[in-house]
Formats: structure tokens, sequence, C-alpha cells
């Protein structure tokens, strides 16, 4: 029929949820084509969850992977946040974004059939709308472009990992009794969040098998390493060669990570037995495989196999362990092909470290990549997840040739500022701006270097004068289309504001009287520019609430919708007077609150609904142009 099949599972956060909610993650994704996540709520989602579903993609060889996102993060959510997400999922496999939501109508103006349960509501309904009644909808195709430009590169090519972490489901399965009194499986009564459960290490057998599994995957991209997580049916399809193990659909892997698997397949535990004699990698962690899937009658194979591996039965293994004595070596040789940790930590990153088993290092925590082999070309996106501060980091990553970065946010090609070739390796210093991300490709065309400009980084600036003139405000409410002014909240009423407002200094629209406009508001000052105009000149803005969109003496220096707030100048500014405008836009939460959480229009949402949705602190909203403006120069 020409339709593909998508979507994503409830609940896919623990071992636990599998469980109780699906039975095997993997047998229900892998009939989608495109598996999937949902990513829901403002907070952070593990690795791991999005690892599951690229997992799947990767080992049956499918297109793309989604993720339905950003829902019920509030009216409040700004691009940043927005972007913020975006890049963790698609540095952990995500390659197809599908935003949470486009509405046609947010208003109660037009009546709302009753219906069962609440349904049918609209301001209130799993909020924000991104669509045209967000302000920041004049920009919305900027972060659209970013997004279509990281997610077609990093559908290309091959994803490059050499690890494989064991789904260990039947280890939960074998213990799992669906009563409250056995293990509290109530999705909100779980220790921590919902998204992130806490680890319960001297929980029940299957808490444990589960925390082993999530605190492994997790570990080991905070180290830096990459990984799929493989299933049962995969490895009984998968085949040796050179020394890996081999799935026919996809992924090759030289090291295999058991977390507290207790219980295996006996024909699966022979895979990983053969990867062991051809000098693999094996790693367990909790304990060693002891019982077969298949059958008490085949426990003994099982239990052979822990001790020709790991040269100790299970029973030996969990009296050693007991006394502390992990990691142990295979055969208490010293040898570094099968090792036993207690639990998943810096030493099991270490070893698989120093087992040649990576592809990028990075000196700084925080920063993330995902490698694919794109014909000849090594690209690496590298993703800074942190929101605030910038960081200074050392990378090295495995390629030969030249580097490249290509930045998704403007589509253009710069060489790196401070690299260079060891051995196998490149070296980038290079210091981090909040959440940035941006491609490295190794081994591009080698003209490429020589037409691209060079990349600096936010340590290669220095303040050259900040901006204080008085400016003009003048507000706007968009393309003023007849769709979108409709769909705005009653209040305040624009025709009954202020529209324009000369200003002695740049403060939070809270503090100028327009704490419940939600809109645009453009900005006009000249300033004169004595220097020359040839250097490396940008224009930065400190804060902002929430996009911005500079133009100077006329010409577009672009928009912004996260930090930094920083426009490069250089053929726009020139010597003597220069005219500046800068068009701010927020979000529509200043406009919900002043409708409906000041109650002076009636709503049918509860009041726990109103509270939640569109009642803010002072401070949350942050609004306008809040500076400083400041021009900056290269040093470099």
């Amino acid at each position: 029929w020409g339709i593909a099949s998508t979507g994503h599972l409830l609940l896919e956060e623990t071992l636990l949820f599998h469980a109780r909610y699906m039975g095997d993650f993997f047998r229900c994704q892998r009939r989608l084509h495109y598996p999937g996540i949902d990513y829901i709520f403002p907070g952070e989602i593990p690795a791991v969850t999005c690892k599951l579903a690229a997992s799947v993609a990767h080992l049956y060889g499918k297109e793309r992977v989604i993720s339905e996102c950003f829902a019920l993060t509030g009216w409040g959510f700004e691009p940043g946040h927005m972007k913020w997400m975006t890049d963790w999922q698609i540095v952990n496999g995500i390659d197809l974004i599908v935003p949470h939501a486009f509405f046609y109508s947010i208003t109660e103006e037009e009546p709302i059939p009753p219906m069962e349960e609440n349904l049918g509501f609209r301001w209130f309904d799993c909020p924000p709308s991104m669509f045209t009644q967000q302000p920041y909808w004049d920009y919305y195709g900027w972060y659209a472009d970013y997004v279509r430009r990281v997610c077609y590169l990093i559908t290309r090519g091959r994803h490059q990992c050499r690890i494989a972490l064991y789904y260990p489901i039947e280890s939960v399965q074998a213990d799992f009794i669906p009563t409250a009194e056995h293990c509290d499986l109530h999705t909100f009564r779980l220790p921590g969040t919902w998204m992130t459960p806490s680890y319960r290490w001297d929980g029940t057998s299957m808490e444990r098998t589960d925390t082993h599994f999530r605190a492994t995957a997790n570990m080991l991209r905070d180290a830096g390493l990459d990984y799929d997580v493989v299933d049962d049916d995969s490895l009984r399809d998968a085949i040796m060669e050179n020394g890996s193990l081999v799935i026919r659909r996809g992924g090759s892997y030289r090291a295999i990570i058991l977390p507290r698997t207790t219980w295996i397949p006996a024909e699966v535990y022979e895979k990983i037995a053969e990867l062991h004699s051809q000098g693999g990698i094996i790693v367990a962690t909790g304990g060693v495989p002891r019982y077969a899937c298949n059958g008490a009658s085949r426990d003994h194979e099982v239990q052979s196999l822990s001790a020709r591996i790991f040269g100790m039965s299970p029973e030996q293994a969990a009296a050693r362990m007991e006394r502390g004595e992990t990691p142990l070596s295979g055969f208490d040789s010293g040898s570094s092909s099968a090792i036993l940790h207690r639990r998943p930590g810096r030493e099991l990153s270490s070893h698989l470290r120093s087992q040649d088993l990576w592809d990028f290092q990075s000196d700084a925590p925080g920063i993330y990549s995902q490698h694919r082999k794109i014909g000849a070309v090594d690209a690496y996106f590298l993703s800074h997840h942190e929101r605030e501060d910038g960081k200074a980091a050392r990378i090295r990553l495995k390629g030969s040739g030249l580097p490249v970065i290509f930045d998704p946010w403007d589509g253009k090609v710069y060489t790196p500022g401070r690299w260079e070739r060891n051995g196998e390796c490149i070296k980038l210093d290079y210091a981090f701006e909040p959440n940035e991300a941006f491609f490295v490709l190794i081994g591009a065309r080698e003209d490429l270097p020589a037409a691209a400009s060079t990349r600096r980084d936010f340590q290669s600036l220095s303040l050259y004068r900040e901006l204080t003139p008085k400016w003009k405000l003048t507000l706007d409410l968009g393309d003023r289309h007849p769709m979108r002014v409709r769909d705005m909240p009653l209040f305040p009423r624009f025709d009954e504001m202020d529209g324009e407002r000369a200003l002695e200094s740049l403060k939070p629209w809270e503090d100028i009287g327009l704490e419940g406009f939600s809109g645009g508001g453009t900005y006009e000052a000249d300033f004169e520019w004595e220097a020359g105009t040839g250097e490396d000149i940008h224009l930065d803005l400190g804060c902002v609430g929430v996009a911005a969109e500079v133009v100077l003496n006329g010409a577009s220096c672009g928009v912004r919708m996260w930090k930094p707030y920083r426009y490069p100048l250089t053929g726009a500014i020139r010597r003597g007077e220069n005219r500046l405008r800068i068009r701010v836009v927020n979000t529509l939460a200043n406009a919900i609150q002043e409708t409906y959480g000041k109650g002076r229009v009636p709503t049918e949402a509860s009041e726990e609904l109103v509270q939640r949705f569109a009642r803010f602190g002072k401070g949350e909203l942050r609004s306008g142009l809040l500076g400083p403006v400041r021009i900056l120069i290269s040093e470099r």
C-alpha cells in the first residue's frame, strides 16, 4: 500500500516496563517500518531510551528512528530548550523528530462539544502548540531547517560502534510476578522520576537486572563510548567475521556486555562464546549467566559456557563478588578478554578504552558524539549537552584526511581553528558554546578547507565596546494574518496597548508593563562605528527572550533562537553612523497567563490545569531584549 508504520510503545524507560506492558521491546518495535519513542515533559530522558529504538533500526535494517516529543513541556517552553532536547535525541540515535503539536485552534470561543473524560479541550491540551499562535512561529523555519540538515546527514552511511550491550529481558521476565507486593511497578510510584527512575542496586532480582542494564547503558554514553543494544533474535542470526560478531542486517561488534544476565538462550550464549574464542571482549556485570531459557535440561550448557568464558562457575562468581574480589579476569590469568565487574563504572569504561573500542574522546564531560561512516568520510555529530555554560575541550576523533566543520544551523562549512593530526586521530581544541552542536567531517574533499572560513569559538572573541543607546521599541503581532490574530488569547488587547515607547535602558518586558504581552518587539537605535570593517566583527545580544532577528543598515545578519545570540556584522557594518534593528519575539505563555491564569476569560480547564499551564512566577517568563548588547572582535 505504500504506507509506512511507525509509533512508540507505552513506557520505554525500564526493563520492568518492558516486561509489564509489551513483553519484549525488540519484538514489538521491529514490526514497525520506523521504530520510535516519545519524549514528553521538559526533563532529560536517559540515553538508553533513545539507544533502544536506534538499535532496533541498526539491527533490523530500518530506515529511520522517530521521536514524538515536546508535549506537556508547557507554554513557557522556549526554542533553546527545544534544541537541547532535540540534540540529545539525535546524538543518541533518533533521526526523525515529530514535534507535538500544531493546533489549528487553541481558543475556547468556539463551542466545544461535551465529550467523555474531558477530550476535545484546546489551550490546555498537552501544551504547547507550536503553530501560528506562537510569536516564534515567524522563525520556526530556522529550527526546522536545522533539524532537516542534521537528520539528513545523520541518516547517511552507517552507524559506527564496536560494543554490543545485551538486552537481558529474559532475566527480568523469569522473575516477573505482576503484583505490587513483589515489585512496585506502578509508573508513578517508582523511586526517582518517571523518565529517570532511580537505580535499585539492592532491590528485587528483576529490579537489580534493570538497574545494571540502564546504568551500564547510560554510563557508556557518559564515558564517550557508543554501543548498540542487541537482542536474542539478532544474535541467533549473527556470524563471525574477522574476530567480530556481525549481525546480518547491520552491526559488527568486537565486544559484548552482559548486564546482570542470569537467564540466556543456550544457542545465543554459544555465539558469545564463539566471539570470545576468536579474541572478542566479553564483559559481565553483577554475575555471569546461570540458566538456559530453553529449559532446565540445558542449564548445564550455560553454566559450562560461563566457566569456559570467565573461568568460574556462576556460584563461584557470586561468592567472589560477595567478598569484593571484582573486577575478575578470565581464569585469573590477567586476561582482558573476559572480565566480571560487580557494578558498571569507570573501571569498565577504562577497560573498554584500553581495548581500542573507542572512536571519540573528550577531556571535558557533557560532550557527546555519534559516528557514522559515509563512503570514505568519517562523520561525527558532536553535541555539548549543557544549556547555560560554555566549555573548553580537547576532542580526539579517529579518521584520516583533513577535518572540516559543518554547521547545520547555517548550512556552512568551516575549517577548525585549532587542530592537529596524531597518528590515526584528529585532535581538535574547541570551546563549546552552551548547547552547541555541529558535524566534524574527516576525509572530505581536500579543496573544501581552502574555500571555507575558519570556525571561531567564543574564546577567540574579545569585547570591543558595549552599545548603550536610547532605544525605540515598537510592538507587533507578526504578520497579522486573520487566522493568527483570531486565535490569540483575548488579553491583553493589542489595540488598547501603547505600541511604541522610548527606553533609556534595556529591561525585561515584565518590568515595563508588558508582562502579559505575547508577540514581537522591534528595538531600533543608531550608533557610531570608528574602527575598520574588514575584521571578524560580531554583535552579541547577551540575554534574549526568546528569539531575535538582527538587521544592520538594511542588511539581514540572521536569526538566533537560542544562546549564543551572536551575529556576524562583517560586510554590513560601516564607518560612521549605523542603523540597528533587532526584532525579538517571545512565547505565548504571557498571554495565556493574562487571559486564563488571571481568570479574565472563563475556561473549562480545571483549577489544577490552570495552575499547571497558565500561571508563572515572577521572572519565569523571560521576554524582550535584556542585553548587554556588545560588539566583539576576533583576536585570531
